[in-house]
């Protein structure tokens, strides 16, 4: 199996020396002085992506190398201190299918049960995409397709499955690439293709090479990836047709200069429908992360960065990969990157205003970037825990994780002389959100994840009353098990406190 995906695009250009200074503090709470370094089984292990359960437990999949350079699909689970949970599968790891296979992404589902997707290479040594269930405490879901995994197979060859999305419904969404295509498969919640979807299950996108799917916030489908010399975007409807409202035709295309070769990986949806895509260009002579941000019809917002285009520049000969992001208590964009040069690569995060601009604050200039002494590593994955602490991982034959500090502005939060309490907590139907107020307050409460991503908006600017008030928060069933923020914000947004909550 082929790991072009995570690896190929970063170990390449120049050897040099370089360093950093000033660095944010790494939780010692978590494995050795903020940092866990794990080996599991036997051979080379990486981790693709990391979820939070919502008991804050950490969930990684990947892939082990037993025998390299064949692969098995590799999920294992931390418990909140770094440590492996050891009532998770094997002594806290799950290593599934015998075939050569990888695991480039993972989702909970509403039950708390594992699904990953990736790639196998089967016998007659063609690579079809892979899905595979487990149940919450690491064992084979064997309900799930054929014995607990779905095998999908297109009319082309080499396909892969890079990301995965479950609706509220717990229909279950596949982007990947299979012969220079981008796709997307929908399989219902057995494991079997959705022939209602699209083309009998399937919708071909724009571009090459789709990376990330994501919902937006009218629960239509955001697919981004890439061409050679363009970010491409597609905007879908619920039943896999191109949503027209998206620059006329549901899909759109961003060119930059000449042989910039631009990456998209990561799409972050903000609260107000825009998005913001991460990844990176080849600009002036060296690999640069970049962001981009659009409105939700499509176009360029160009009040963000340049034109709507942020090309970040660590220096020198030092190069970037933007990698994965998400939006923190802060409304503070969080970028993961791999940065260095090609025999030293680290680990890096960037902070950004949702403007573009850098938050001075945080590291040097807005980027700390950090190691583990083994390079050259490659940063993967990242996740903003309830209290805003920033949870890294990635890979160097070994499984690597990070968690940062991250403190909660409170020049954010509303100065009101009272506190908001939501109660039962964790969450049922009989929720409510208690509070007072001096005066009377135009507020929204909304529902994001642990990603940023808004996924349902209670109230929009109501007008509340002086004195007591209660809103009952209810219609969350569509909520996977896990950790949410319930954001309450003033009429212009700009202030705005947030509630830790359990479904």
């Amino acid at each position: 199996m082929k790991k072009t995906i995570l690896n190929s695009i970063l170990f390449i250009l120049l050897n040099t020396i370089y360093g950093y200074s000033q660095t944010p503090t790494f939780d010692a709470t978590f494995g050795t002085n903020g940092k866990v370094y794990e080996d599991f089984i036997s051979g080379s292990n990486e981790f693709s992506q990391i979820v939070l359960q919502s008991d804050g437990k950490i969930v990684a999949s990947g892939a082990v190398a037993t025998n390299d350079p064949y692969t098995q699909c590799l999920v294992v689970r931390f418990n909140t201190d770094g440590s492996v949970d050891t009532t998770f599968g094997n002594n806290g790891t799950v290593v599934t299918n015998s075939n050569q296979a990888y695991a480039h992404s993972i989702a909970l589902q509403n039950d708390g049960k594992i699904l990953i997707t990736g790639g196998i290479e089967l016998p007659n040594n063609n690579a079809e995409i892979l899905v595979t269930r487990l149940n919450s405490n690491g064992t084979i879901d064997t309900t799930f397709g054929n014995s607990g995994n779905t095998i999908i197979s297109l009319p082309t060859t080499d396909e892969e499955g890079l990301s995965i999305l479950i609706d509220p419904a717990g229909n279950i969404y596949i982007g990947g690439y299979s012969n220079n295509n981008s796709f997307i498969v929908r399989l219902n919640q057995n494991g079997s293709i959705d022939n209602a979807f699209a083309n009998n299950g399937t919708a071909i996108v724009n571009g090459e090479i789709l990376y990330d799917l994501e919902f937006l916030n009218d629960g239509k489908i955001l697919c981004i990836g890439n061409n050679v010399n363009s970010l491409t975007l597609s905007k879908l409807n619920t039943d896999g047709t191109f949503d027209t409202s998206f620059d006329g035709d549901g899909m759109v295309s961003t060119t930059f200069g000449p042989n910039e070769f631009p990456y998209a990986r990561k799409a972050v949806i903000l609260n107000n429908g825009d998005f913001i895509v991460v990844g990176h260009a080849y600009h002036n002579l060296k690999n640069k992360p970049v962001l981009v941000r659009y409105h939700s019809n499509g176009s360029l917002d160009t009040t963000f960065g340049n034109n709507g285009i942020v090309i970040k520049d660590f220096g020198g000969i030092i190069e970037g990969f933007g990698v994965d992001a998400a939006v923190d208590l802060n409304n503070h964009l969080i970028v993961g990157y791999t940065a260095g040069v090609a025999s030293n690569w680290d680990f890096g995060v960037g902070c950004y205003n949702l403007d573009g601009s850098d938050v001075n604050s945080f590291g040097t200039n807005g980027t700390f970037i950090f190691n583990f002494g083994i390079e050259p590593e490659g940063f993967a994955s990242l996740a903003i825990q309830s209290d805003n602490k920033i949870v890294m991982a990635g890979y160097k034959d070994i499984s690597l994780m990070a968690r940062l500090e991250n403190s909660i502005l409170s020049t954010h939060e509303f100065e009101l002389n009272t506190n908001f309490t939501l109660y039962p907590n964790p969450i049922n139907n009989e929720t409510k959100l208690e509070f007072t107020l001096n005066s009377s307050e135009k507020l929204s409460f909304e529902i994001y994840n642990t990603k940023g991503q808004r996924l349902k908006t209670i109230t929009n600017n109501k007008t509340y009353n002086s004195g007591n008030n209660v809103e009952k928060i209810d219609n969350l069933e569509f909520l996977p098990k896990g950790i949410y923020f319930l954001r309450i914000s003033n009429e212009d947004r700009s202030k705005f406190k947030n509630i830790t909550f359990i479904k």
